[in-house]
């Protein structure tokens, strides 16, 4: 009977082999993870950007004919979008003015110099958003 000639006989592998492959293993989940966290943060980044633009929206859409709400939802609204030192200090001195509508219980209209200021105000936001 003839002999096989192209059967070839076991090459051993070296442990530097399988060391490699769980090495390639483990960088290929550590780049999956940091891609994953990247795609993360940047979803919250823009969720945190729309929502300025949805608070935006809400403050600019204040029903002045109820002035106790207008001066909370100018309030609330207000204080989540000041952001730099510009806004914050245009919204602290609103908010002052604001004070004279909140916290009774029958309010008159709100004057035109609060309404100034607060018109002041979006247009600051509008320049930051």
């Amino acid at each position: 009977m003839e002999e096989l000639r192209d059967i070839k006989p076991y090459i051993e592998t070296g442990e530097a082999l399988y060391w490699s492959v769980i090495g390639f293993v483990i960088l290929l989940l550590i780049g999956t993870l940091i891609w994953i966290a990247l795609i993360i943060k940047r979803w919250a980044e823009n969720r945190e950007k729309n929502m300025r633009k949805v608070y935006f929206e809400n403050l600019k859409s204040i029903d002045w004919n109820n002035p106790k709400q207008s001066a909370y939802d100018i309030s609330k609204y207000g204080r989540l979008l000041a952001s730099d030192s510009r806004s914050k200090e245009i919204f602290s001195q609103l908010e002052s003015m604001l004070i004279a509508y909140k916290y009774k219980k029958k309010v008159n209209d709100i004057d035109v110099d609060t309404v100034n200021h607060y018109n002041l105000f979006m247009q600051v936001l509008d320049g930051t958003i």
